[in-house]
């Protein structure tokens, strides 16, 4: 696997370290199993935002948080784990500010993801 970066940017997920330790065949695994977990996870996310349902859109973002660090997207586990402290006051302009980043690094990991696997 090489290590494609965007003018200096680190990637969205570190796959070798994962291949390091389970061994290519495991981390493909691994990403195909996140991909199929959270194929559905952001229109949730955006319909419990739209429905201010803060108790639907924790465990979300909780999901999110464990699974993306489990394949080595830690940039995404920490805002993750950022969207999730925000459902805990229910700050819905904050929530919705932050969420459009946050799609936009779900998006740029499961693109990565993505051409890992092919």
């Amino acid at each position: 696997m090489s290590d494609d970066t965007n003018q200096g940017q680190s990637a969205p997920a570190d796959l070798h370290n994962l291949e390091q330790q389970f061994g290519s065949e495991t981390t493909r695994e691994l990403v195909r199993a996140y991909l199929e977990d959270t194929q559905e996870v952001l229109e949730k996310m955006q319909e419990a935002i739209i429905g201010r349902d803060a108790k639907a859109l924790k465990p979300l973002a909780h999901m999110l948080k464990s699974a993306s660090r489990i394949v080595g997207a830690i940039n995404l586990s920490t805002q993750s784990s950022e969207l999730e402290n925000l459902c805990g006051g229910e700050h819905w302009l904050t929530i919705e500010s932050f969420y459009e980043t946050y799609a936009q690094s779900f998006h740029s990991t499961t693109d990565y993801l993505r051409q890992y696997l092919q």
